[in-house]
């Protein structure tokens, strides 16, 4: 298993079972997705809805990759 796959493993780890529910069911449309142009929507959505996301510092370390 490489580096990111295991960061995002990590991060899953760290969620309630309300936002691993939640995650899943996000994960399972964007899979469902058939259309490049849909999946291409879905990526630049979530682009724009975390770009307010302030990264550092924090106290402590990052919950998803431990940095």
């Amino acid at each position: 298993m490489n580096n990111k796959t295991k960061q995002v493993i990590r991060g899953w780890l760290n969620l309630t079972e309300e936002e691993k529910e939640e995650f899943n069911n996000i994960l399972n449309d964007y899979e469902g997705k058939t259309y490049t142009f849909e999946k291409k929507s879905f990526v630049e959505e979530i682009e724009k809805s975390v770009v307010g996301i302030v990264l550092g510092p924090t106290e402590g370390s990052c919950p998803c990759c431990g940095r």
